[in-house]
């Protein structure tokens, strides 16, 4: 149900497509494994957000990964549309704390209030 919106902040993070993948994959499998601790149904996405966060830092941690600005492609970012400027919000983001990259990325890209747990 959540897939489509999983996959594209997975891909925020790790930024490659089979990264992505392997994280919503374990995402899934983490939820599934811990729903029961789940108090309220109504923070359901938010809590499988935070899952999906977890497990996207894993996999850059693994890695050895930084988030590489200059492999993006025009797939991705179409520069004829959006110019530098999206090139430029893209980097900004990545040399952000985790923490702030994290708000930004739930309040703009997964339209949650900031302050959903």
């Amino acid at each position: 149900m959540h897939s489509e919106q999983l996959y594209r902040t997975a891909y925020l993070y790790v930024r490659n497509r089979e990264d992505a993948l392997d994280v919503v994959q374990e995402t899934s499998y983490k939820a599934f494994m811990s729903i029961g601790q789940l108090k309220n149904e109504t923070f359901f996405l938010t809590w499988l957000t935070r899952i999906l966060i977890h497990c996207s830092y894993d996999v850059l941690k693994k890695n050895k990964k930084e988030i590489p600005i200059d492999h993006i492609s025009e797939r991705d970012v179409d520069i004829k549309e959006k110019g530098v400027e999206s090139l430029d919000l893209l980097e900004a983001m990545n040399q952000l704390n985790e923490k702030y990259k994290d708000a930004i990325i739930l309040f703009y890209f997964q339209d949650l209030p900031i302050k959903e747990d």
